[in-house]
Formats: C-alpha cells, structure tokens, sequence
C-alpha cells in the first residue's frame, strides 16, 4: 500500500520532467531553426532511458538498479544530439569519456536515493 502511494506520488514529477525536456527540445529546435523532424530520433531513444525509470518507480526500491541505464542512454543522446547542433564531428573523440561521470554518476545517485 505504502507503494502505491510512493509510485502516485513521482508520477507527475516524471511526467513533469518529460514535458520540461520535450518542451526545452521544441525551444531549440525553434532557437536555432533546424528541422525537428530530421532530429526526432533522440526522443526515441530518451523515451527507451524513460522506460528504465518508469520500471524503477513501479518496482520501488528492488528496482533502484535500473536508474544507471535510465540516466546513461539519455546522457549519451543528449551528448550526440548537441554535437549534431554544433557540426563538430570530432568532439566525439573526446565527449564519450563524459557518460561515465555524468550518466552512471546520475544514475547512481538516483539509485541511492
């Protein structure tokens, strides 16, 4: 009983938190005048990272776990989504040893709380 209102209770925060993030997406694409429609595939991918999340709220603290994937798929879209934007290719040389500190780090936290 107690999780059902733990689940009811992070429920709008996630739903939330993907409106903040479709919307901050729809601002860029607005700012900087690119196609949304060429550049759809990251909300995919960020929505597979959401399903992660969705399943650690439902499985209460047993799926904790499964805030790494959920925080690392995401970083790592955000991550090849803004090189997109920028036309620098070759920062990805560099860029990938970021999922570590952010994505895991995140979701590590996440999972601790």
């Amino acid at each position: 009983m107690n999780m059902d209102r733990q689940t009811s209770t992070y429920a709008p925060v996630i739903a939330g938190l993907i409106l903040i993030l479709v919307g901050a997406l729809l601002l860029l694409a607005h700012l900087e005048r690119w196609s949304i429609v060429e550049s759809i595939w990251p909300l995919y991918i960020i929505a597979l990272g959401a399903l992660f999340f969705v399943g650690m709220v439902v499985s209460g603290p047993a799926g904790g776990p499964l805030a790494i994937p959920g925080s690392v798929i995401p970083t790592m879209v955000i991550m090849l989504l803004a090189r997109n934007m920028i036309g620098h290719r070759e920062t990805w040389t560099y860029a990938w040893t970021l999922i570590a500190p952010a994505g895991v780090g995140l979701g590590l936290l996440i999972n601790s709380w």
